[in-house]
């Protein structure tokens, strides 16, 4: 397979870790993620690798956390890898502002067909609840509760059956 023009910035970002080159991580994902909008033919493998890499670096450097969520805004024609990217930019959010504004923002790109995991579903009641979002935090608790009812009882310890 030929390698694509966004793909060799993705192995330059992964390497800038390494030697704390920080920024030079973040430029190159910059430069791999607004490739990508145009020449959307990488690897998959490589992108989501991309998109692991840019978790890391948020987290390493904080303060690169709203040039990651930026450039993952856009949505990568055709859609590849949707929901990772909109994953990748929530846990940037979160990690970065807690039930920030960034936050309600890609949350709000869920709905109304949200992630049915309890993390999620809890980070979705406290942020919509927090922010006075009252519409959703309704449909939010409702959801979660929905959740909750589903889920299997714990083994009860007490010796009865």
């Amino acid at each position: 397979a030929r390698i694509q023009p966004s793909e060799p910035d993705v192995v330059r970002a992964r390497l800038a870790l390494r030697p704390n080159r920080l920024p030079d991580s973040l430029a190159a994902l910059q430069r791999a993620f607004t490739a990508y909008r145009t020449d959307p033919w990488p690897q998959p493998l490589i992108m989501r690798h991309a998109l692991s890499v840019a978790i890391e670096l948020a987290q390493r450097e904080p303060r690169f956390s709203p040039q990651l969520y930026d450039v993952l805004k856009t949505p990568i024609p055709p859609h590849q890898l949707d929901e990772l990217r909109r994953t990748t930019r929530l846990e940037i959010a979160v990690k970065s502002e807690q039930c920030g504004p960034r936050t309600l923002e890609v949350l709000q790109e869920f709905e109304p067909d949200v992630r049915w995991s309890l993390p999620y579903l809890t980070l979705r009641v406290t942020c919509y609840e927090h922010a006075g979002l009252h519409e959703l935090a309704a449909r939010a608790r409702e959801d979660y509760e929905t959740f909750m009812s589903s889920e299997p009882s714990s083994f009860d310890n007490s010796g009865q059956l």
